[in-house]
């Protein structure tokens, strides 16, 4: 686990350098930082997000080793959580019901699930609305349901 967590802290530390010296907006810089420092206006925090539904893709926790999920810190406008092989964090923007999540870093580990793993992550880059809803959040991309998902303990 410490393993994976250094190279995830290596990856992400990579790619702001790479995105600097390329001259490409960081999250440091003015207006998507601002974006980012808003308080969210929907507590998306103190939840685990258990993925149920990829897409038109029914997904079952008994499918994969460890559970798919995600979980929001408004506090650093951070979210992360295990794509199914890998972990993530990324930034994300919340405004009224409109999401961006923005700047995905994972660690890169082969296994089966890696076509959840990819559908999932572009779902995420793609979500631009969201809802909550008797314990489920569901992500859309304009009307259309990309990702659905159901509360769970954080463990």
């Amino acid at each position: 686990m410490k393993k994976q967590f250094l190279l995830l802290i290596l990856i992400y530390g990579s790619w702001c350098c790479a995105c600097q010296q390329q001259g490409k907006k960081h999250p440091t810089d003015s207006t998507e930082a601002q974006a980012n420092t808003q308080a969210p206006s929907v507590n998306l925090d103190g939840t685990r997000w258990q993925l149920t539904q990829l897409r038109e893709q029914i997904v079952l926790a008994k499918d994969h080793e460890k559970e798919i999920y995600m979980q929001f810190s408004q506090e650093n406008n951070q979210v992360h959580g295990f794509l199914g092989c890998n972990s993530f964090n990324a930034n994300f923007a919340v405004n009224g019901s409109k999401i961006a999540i923005t700047d995905l870093v994972s660690t890169r580990v082969a296994c089966p699930a890696l076509p959840t793993e990819q559908g999932f992550q572009t779902a995420l880059s793609e979500a631009n609305s969201f809802k909550l809803e008797q314990g489920n959040l569901y992500l859309f991309k304009q009307d259309t349901l990309i990702a659905e998902f159901k509360s769970t303990p954080i463990l």
